[in-house]
């Protein structure tokens, strides 16, 4: 049975380096973990964002129609902006 040839990667640019395959992987998986927890928080903070304005609206729908102040309709429905 012949050797078997090594598959050369492709070379990289003049001046670039590479990390040794096992530095490598952890390294990415690393990258890709902290990504991953940068795009959940990411995501529960727009989540709250649009929450916000979900309730904005509603808020000022409420105020037109009953002819009362945010504070005073606010109030009166419970919503604490305190907490």
């Amino acid at each position: 049975m012949p050797p078997r040839r090594r598959r050369r990667r492709a070379s990289l640019a003049p001046g670039h380096w590479r990390l040794p395959g096992a530095l490598e992987r952890w390294a990415v998986f690393r990258l890709r973990r902290a990504a991953a927890a940068l795009s959940y928080e990411a995501e529960r903070v727009l989540a709250a964002a649009g929450l916000r304005l979900i309730e904005f609206a509603a808020l000022a729908a409420l105020v037109d129609r009953y002819e009362m102040s945010q504070a005073a309709l606010g109030e009166r429905i419970g919503l604490d902006r305190n907490g």
